[in-house]
């Protein structure tokens, strides 16, 4: 597969995320502690790989390929589904156009080596999930069992305060998002997230979403049908983090990561916005709105 497809199908996968209301790199919440892995090598999938195979609702973080799983005894369950997970390599020719290995091209005198020609290109593998596999033992997700978070008594006394809350679930899915239909919010538990203060930064987060549904400010840039994408869409994100911003700083919580992430989101999204000022005047106006409404006693 060409390169320029395989980019087309990360960026694809990246963006179908992102309508999910599941941006990858705003997820601060762990799998249990561990790294999504290789079964079998122990590999650390790093880099992309990471980043697309967090988007996913996993089971356990454990991935392995077909090949080792049948040679492990293994079997995959009817209807299972591999992922992609991709590594860079390199093709090596010398002055006579033969394919070398790099440990022979090292071993070259440096002429013959500046003779050489070097094709770099990325390579894909389909992995599958062991929650798929059957017939196999498969590792634990936890090193040790999860210890109990201790809740920011101020967060707390702050979301139950908020005036017609809507209805907050917690699950074991890696996701976040707020259903206006349903008028429901569901977060990972805080267990899985790597403190307190990030699990509250993600739940203000939904909760300035909901502040726009049509019980509370009815506020068009949630209540109206918006594309992803589109600058209504964007507009009610840029709100929501905004209006996050202010929660934050009110509330006390005051990390370094969480700011350059709120930061680099909210130019994200005004990047869809042509970086007009204008936008970040309105969202703000909204926001403070929004932070008004959740702080009303």
């Amino acid at each position: 597969m060409k390169n320029a497809v395989i980019f087309e199908e990360i960026t694809g996968k990246v963006i179908a995320s992102l309508q999910q209301g599941l941006p990858p790199w705003r997820q601060p919440w762990k799998f249990s502690g561990l790294p999504v892995q290789n079964h079998f090598s122990g590999h650390v999938y790093r880099g992309i790989n990471a980043l697309l195979l967090n988007c996913e609702d996993l089971q356990t973080p454990y991935f392995g390929t077909f090949e080792q799983i049948t040679k492990a005894g293994g079997r995959l369950k009817k209807g299972s589904k591999a992922r992609n997970v991709y590594f860079n390599d390199l093709l090596i020719y010398d002055r006579n156009g033969k394919c070398i290995r790099e440990e022979v091209y090292k071993t070259l005198p440096k002429t013959q080596r500046e003779e050489c020609k070097k094709v770099y290109f990325v390579r894909q593998w389909p992995v599958f999930n062991m929650a798929s596999v059957e017939g196999l033992p498969v590792k634990p997700s936890t090193i040790e069992p999860v210890k109990p978070v201790e809740r920011l008594e101020n967060c707390e006394r702050f979301i139950k305060g908020i005036p017609k809350p809507p209805t907050i679930t917690e699950t074991s899915k890696p996701a976040a998002y707020y259903m206006p239909v349903s008028d429901a919010i569901h977060i990972p538990k805080i267990e899985q997230f790597e403190g307190p203060e990030y699990y509250y930064a993600v739940l203000i987060h939904e909760l300035a979403h909901a502040t726009g549904h049509t019980s509370r400010l009815n506020r068009p840039t949630l209540t109206e049908y918006a594309p992803f994408g589109s600058q209504t869409y964007s507009k009610e994100e840029l709100t929501a983090e905004i209006t996050t911003c202010f929660a934050c700083n009110y509330l006390g919580i005051d990390l370094p990561d969480l700011q350059t992430n709120s930061q680099a989101y909210i130019k994200g999204w005004l990047s869809k916005l042509q970086d007009d000022p204008r936008y970040i005047w309105d969202a703000s106006i909204q926001a403070q709105k929004a932070f008004q409404y959740l702080t009303t006693d």
